[in-house]
This record gives C-alpha cells, sequence and structure tokens, in this order.
C-alpha cells in the first residue's frame, strides 16, 4: 500500500480507487500477487503500468487518470501506456488551461486523448509544465 499510495504522483488516483473499487487494496494486492513484488519496490514506472493492468479490468475513468498522471509526471509520452503524439502547431486559442503556466516556447509537446484531448507542455526536464485541455 505504501508504494502506492505514499507517491505523490499517485496519491489523488489512489484515493479516488479506493473510494470507486470495492475492496480496491485487496484486489490490487491478488492482482499484483508474484513473491518478489512482495520484497522489492517496483519502479515508479512500473508501478503505474502495474496500475494500467490492474485498470483494464475496472474502471476506464481511472486508467484515463493514471494516463493523465503518467504525461503530467513526464514519463514517456511516445513509449509509455498511453499514446500520445507530438503537437507541432501553437496551443489553440480556445485550449483551456487546466494546471500549471501559460509557456511561450516549450522544449516539447504532445496531445493525448484520454476522456477528452489535452495537450501537455514541457521545458527541457519533467514534470510537464502546463496540460491544456482543448475544446472540440
Amino acid at each position: 500500500m505504501d508504494w502506492f499510495y505514499n507517491v505523490p504522483e499517485l496519491q489523488a488516483l489512489m484515493v479516488a480507487a479506493t473510494r470507486q473499487i470495492s475492496g480496491f487494496w485487496e484486489k490490487l494486492i491478488l492482482f499484483g500477487g508474484s513473491p518478489a513484488f512482495a520484497v522489492v519496490a517496483p519502479s515508479l514506472e512500473n508501478r503505474f503500468r502495474l496500475l494500467d493492468d490492474f485498470f483494464r479490468d475496472h474502471d476506464l475513468r481511472l486508467r484515463h487518470a493514471l494516463h493523465y498522471a503518467w504525461l503530467k509526471h513526464g514519463f514517456s509520452a511516445q513509449n509509455g501506456i498511453c499514446r500520445a503524439c507530438p503537437w507541432k502547431g501553437p496551443v489553440p486559442e480556445n485550449a483551456v488551461l487546466v494546471e500549471g503556466a501559460v509557456v511561450a516556447r516549450p522544449a516539447r509537446v504532445f496531445r493525448a486523448d484520454l476522456d477528452r484531448a489535452y495537450l501537455f507542455l514541457y521545458a527541457r526536464e519533467r514534470p510537464a509544465v502546463a496540460v491544456y485541455r482543448l475544446e472540440a
């Protein structure tokens, strides 16, 4: 439980999962079930991957939230748990800033279609410096 709940990148998601999935922690422990899993903490990326596999059979909203957290915290946008494509144009004027700050010249921008379409803007390092929701 500590490996998931006490990680800032996952904490809000773990609270939501606890509320939305009856017996969440027991189910997650059974799902993770390997003896090695009980002894050594998996890397943060592997924790995200395990949760992605787990949520696949439980709740699409939680899976979208996990993918959002993955991209927000700067994990691979092209080889990650969700699909994201490089975005070459400017941020559209009707895009809504969800979090972060307006950035004149981001180093990288990726679009991901989760529960909605988002743009994740990055400076030279992770995490994302801004996240925009694209309006249809």
